[in-house]
């Protein structure tokens, strides 16, 4: 009735027919009574009938019907209501793309398809989310790196993840090297710079991991050699552990937050742990020292807390430190507790502590 713009009974008068012949089925009773007939529901018989009725209008009209259907469903969707009809508008937008031409239609059917991206995003349907985000650039204006920047960026950002995830790699390079051209800061980079890792960790390309890993990582401000030597990482790891006394430990969980720099160093630095673990453990230890002293000296984020507890590992494995690798980890352990309630990482936090520090301890 609303696309139509005929009245109920008129409505109902119009599927007598089909309703008569089962082409049309009704999914419930409403239709029977006056005054619940609005609430009624119907569906085709078949895909099959839908499609032979769809297939009798041809195709500009399709996308006039289809437009026609968006822009109503659209203004008679309540905002409290629009992520439960998202999906069904920007269904009939994508199919009337081409008749899209005014900046503020476009502009607005992108916020749709951005917002579908992150619902689907969250039901982990990732080759949708991929169509949406990829419809949501196709409609912003050829100057939208210069007038709406955050949102491009953030459009790029997710795309280039979910292409890390669907496997589209040579999409994601294009996507990558847009951005880099495009980007700000280097700190802008880094959703974009973690996707291509993920990319590089699924085809066990371990070589581009770490030359492009340590080279971005020392753009945010860390300092590190491309290949340490087992002696050069553990001298570092040992002056580290002396750096850290009992006074800066006892201080972890007091410690302020780390500016938004801070947090892109540590978020990037977690994706590199996996591949530098495995295949470089002297870069790793590196690592793990540098950040390390640099969360206690700049303030800490939720995602220091592994690198804190890591460096603990490390003091109990390689320097037999076991008294400051127990106090480190019961100073780690009061973050979650008091400042990032997280059960994922106090669960990961309590597998490093308990395999490795508190049986030596507690029996």
């Amino acid at each position: 009735a609303l696309i139509s713009r005929m009245s109920t009974d008129a409505t109902l008068h119009a599927l007598a027919q089909v309703l008569h012949q089962c082409l049309v089925l009704p999914l419930d009773d409403y239709y029977k009574l006056p005054d619940t007939a609005g609430q009624a529901r119907f569906a085709f018989l078949h895909d099959r009938v839908q499609q032979a009725a769809y297939a009798k209008i041809s195709g500009p009209e399709q996308e006039t019907a289809h437009l026609h259907i968006g822009r109503l469903l659209l203004a008679n969707t309540q905002d409290a209501d629009l992520e439960q009809r998202v999906f069904e508008i920007v269904q009939h937008y994508h199919r009337a793309a081409p008749l899209i031409t005014t900046q503020t239609e476009r502009l607005k059917v992108a916020e749709l398809n951005m917002l579908a991206a992150d619902l689907a995003n969250k039901s982990a349907a990732f080759s949708s989310v991929q169509v949406y985000l990829e419809t949501a650039l196709a409609l912003m204006p050829q100057n939208a790196w210069k007038t709406r920047y955050d949102q491009m960026l953030a459009l790029h950002s997710n795309l280039a993840t979910t292409l890390a995830l669907t496997g589209d790699f040579d999409q994601l390079e294009k996507v990558f090297q847009t951005t880099q051209k495009q980007a700000h800061t280097a700190s802008d980079m880094t959703p974009v710079i973690k996707a291509k890792i993920q990319a590089f960790i699924s085809q066990g390309d371990f070589l581009e991991i770490f030359d492009m890993g340590v080279d971005f990582i020392e753009r945010l401000g860390v300092s590190l050699t491309h290949d340490p030597s087992f002696e050069e990482a553990r001298t570092h790891l040992q002056q580290t552990a002396d750096w850290l006394t009992e006074a800066r430990i006892h201080s972890i969980p007091h410690l302020p937050a780390a500016p938004a720099q801070g947090r892109n160093i540590f978020q990037f630095a977690l994706v590199l742990h996996g591949p530098t673990h495995v295949a470089k453990p002297s870069l790793y230890m590196l690592l793990n020292s540098k950040l390390t002293r640099l969360c206690i000296e700049n303030g800490v984020v939720p995602e220091a807390m592994p690198v804190l507890i890591n460096f603990a590992f490390m003091l109990c494995m390689i320097l037999r430190d076991v008294p400051k690798a127990l106090l480190l980890a019961n100073a780690v352990s009061k973050l979650p507790e008091e400042k990032y309630p997280s059960d994922s990482l106090l669960a990961f936090l309590y597998d490093i502590t308990g395999s490795n520090f508190v049986h030596r301890y507690d029996h």
